[in-house]
């Protein structure tokens, strides 16, 4: 059984189109507050420092981590590392799917640009294995639904923060 009251924030990762943004507004938050990309910009690579800070600050208790890459592999290693610092305050919630799942996700998109969708499928090993690393449970969302997929995690929040 997990431990109540000890995370601060729920923070979900995940390749692009894992369902990350789905979820948050299936759950009735305010992406323009929850979601990384919306607050701090989707083109500009962030720091981990910059991440954590604005994981911590922010309004919504569940938010949608963007996929900066390099900052999620500084996250896991400190996590892995078990060093003590604000990542103890945030529980990781990977939502999963394979490639071929993804990939079908990203061409039902017509907001996807081939450009987009070829940087995210190329990435994916990498950034699935970093998300994977970085969780501390994982979602596999295929077959779900986003009632379903909000359901899960509604149900991990109060489990990990007693919301």
């Amino acid at each position: 059984m997990m431990k109540k009251n000890i995370y601060k924030k729920i923070a979900l990762i995940g390749t692009s189109a894992a369902g990350k943004t789905s979820c948050v507004l299936e759950l009735g938050i305010d992406s323009q507050k929850a979601d990384m990309d919306r607050c701090l910009g989707a083109s500009i690579p962030q720091s981990m420092e910059t991440m954590l800070k604005w994981i911590l600050q922010s309004e919504s208790n569940i938010v949608n981590v963007s996929v900066h890459i390099d900052a999620l592999e500084k996250m896991a290693s400190v996590k892995q590392g078990q060093i003590q610092c604000e990542l103890s305050e945030i529980f990781f919630i990977h939502l999963a799917a394979p490639v071929n799942v993804i990939e079908e996700r990203l061409l039902s998109q017509s907001t996807r640009s081939e450009t987009n969708i070829k940087h995210t499928l190329a990435g994916f090993a990498r950034t699935d294995d970093v998300c994977k690393r970085l969780a501390d449970c994982t979602i596999n969302t295929v077959g779900m639904g986003l009632q379903e997929g909000a359901h899960a995690v509604r149900l991990i929040a109060v489990n990990v923060r007693n919301d």
